[in-house]
């Protein structure tokens, strides 16, 4: 009953043409104390889905991560194995996940809007082992992977303010030649305020190696309060 609803109800919204969605590339500023702890810019992908209930006015969910540090370095497999080596890889994340609602004030080819965006912040950091010159030619399983952990995990919760502007770059037509769409260019900045959560900067893993070769690994993380200035820029549709 329920699935037959729900198709009921993205059908005749599909048919009266008001759904839209963006994806683009982000740039993560850290803001205030987030960026005195040593939180670096982070780069990832933002995603959008929105409903319009009218032209004017949207609702959406909002998805999207960034990776503020990375490294990479060849290690021995192990003490008995000292000579065979694998690459770690350390990744520090941060991922979100907001709802939100857009006020569209003006119509034509260029749209200026605001929108303000209430959710969470995951921040992680998750350490990989894979083979060394490993060839992946499996979509569905990494064959390079030896194993996966995550180093440390905390979540905030995440409010925030923003606008932006689209510009049109054309009208998309069915197979019957009739307007169908829009597909525009757009540029969106926003502030994320976000409370405090614990997270691990460059330098908060310390290893520790003793005189027979063994590592112990101590962490040493930051906590904060996690605000973010986001800027965003990719193509947005609207049906």
């Amino acid at each position: 009953m329920y699935i037959r609803l729900i198709i009921i109800l993205v059908t005749t919204s599909l048919s009266a043409q008001n759904f839209g969605g963006n994806i683009g590339l982000i740039g993560h500023f850290p803001q205030g104390e987030f960026k005195q702890e040593g939180v670096t810019t982070g780069l990832g992908l933002d995603i959008n889905g929105m409903y319009y209930p009218v032209k004017k006015l949207a609702f959406g969910l909002n998805l999207g991560g960034s990776v503020y540090d990375y490294s990479e370095k060849q290690v021995p497999l192990s003490l008995t194995l000292p000579d065979i080596i694998v690459n770690k890889k350390t990744s520090k994340n941060i991922g979100y996940g907001h709802i939100f609602f857009r006020i569209i004030p003006f119509s034509g080819n260029i749209q200026p809007y605001m929108e303000g965006l209430i959710g969470a912040k995951n921040l992680y950091t998750t350490t990989e082992i894979e083979n060394n010159n490993c060839y992946d030619n499996d979509e569905d399983n990494d064959d390079c992977q030896i194993a996966e952990s995550t180093t440390a995990n905390d979540y905030a919760f995440s409010y925030g303010v923003g606008g932006g502007l689209e510009i049109k770059l054309t009208t998309m037509k069915d197979e019957e030649d009739n307007p169908s769409g829009t597909l525009s260019f757009f540029l969106n900045g926003k502030y994320l305020w976000g409370t405090e959560a614990e997270y691990l900067t460059r330098g908060s893993i310390v290893e520790d190696t003793d005189v027979h070769g063994h590592t112990t690994v101590t962490l040493m993380p930051s906590e904060s309060r996690t605000d973010l200035f986001q800027l965003t820029l990719g193509l947005s549709i609207y049906f």
